[in-house]
């Protein structure tokens, strides 16, 4: 095989990983909102509060910034692939499960800590999958990879509210959670990591090194640049957070 058809191949197979990835994103944005969609059928099936149904959002943001530091150096150090695919199947898994809970105990488990920790090890590999195999396409792979947001909240919105009034709140978690388990495993078999050539090794030393979770907090914290965009980043979400939580609600 020449040098030219081995680069034709690897250069349409970044658009597969993009695909690959772009499913995997919208799935984690559909998971992540089927819960608030269907919040009004839970809440009047389980008799929750305000104050209850509050806990459960706080404590999945809670366990899902604890994680994803760990899920950041999880990426540097162990298969990107794996980690991005074992992490669909445990958030799909728990999904699934989510459909059986029978109280405020049973979502704080299932939704906030199961959902939320198999969510946090998904983002900081998934980007860095998708920016290796795209160097040159990097910033237009990236906004096609972000449509992919849009695009859960929105199908989710609908189907999930469809299955919650058609069959039930434990219906929609168990369609979402199957279409994604059937999706990691189509993803063990399709995605691949990124081979690293002699020059990538040779510029990296030769062996990775070893991350260190607080350099990253102190590069944070003492960059203002860094610091002002996590505060406005913070400051997205806990709007964002609060309107998917509570518009179907209200």
């Amino acid at each position: 095989m020449s040098i030219a058809t081995k680069e034709n191949k690897g250069d349409s197979y970044k658009w597969a990983v993009l695909g690959f990835l772009w499913v995997a994103f919208l799935l984690n944005q559909a998971d992540r909102q089927v819960f608030n969609v269907v919040l009004p059928l839970i809440r009047d099936d389980l008799h929750l509060s305000d104050i209850s149904v509050g806990w459960i959002a706080t404590i999945f943001n809670l366990f899902y910034a604890v994680l994803v530091p760990v899920g950041g150096m999880a990426g540097d150090i162990f298969s990107r692939k794996w980690i991005v695919t074992l992490s669909l199947l445990f958030w799909s898994v728990a999904t699934m499960l989510t459909g059986f809970a029978s109280g405020f105990l049973a979502l704080v488990i299932l939704r906030s800590i199961a959902t939320g920790g198999g969510e946090a090890f998904f983002g900081p590999s998934n980007y860095s999958l998708l920016a290796q195999y795209h160097d040159k396409t990097r910033a237009f792979a990236m906004s096609v990879h972000q449509t992919a947001y849009y695009i859960g909240v929105i199908v989710s919105g609908y189907v999930a509210g469809y299955i919650g009034q058609k069959w039930g709140w434990q219906s929609a978690f168990y369609v979402f959670g199957a279409i994604g388990v059937v999706w990691a495993v189509i993803m063990m078999f399709g995605l691949k990591d990124k081979p690293v050539s002699k020059q990538e090794a040779v510029a990296e030393g030769g062996t990775p090194s070893r991350t260190r979770i607080w350099d990253g907090f102190k590069v944070v914290f003492t960059t203002p640049t860094a610091l002002v965009l996590t505060l406005g980043f913070g400051g997205l979400i806990f709007v964002l957070t609060g309107y998917l939580t509570w518009m179907p609600t209200y």
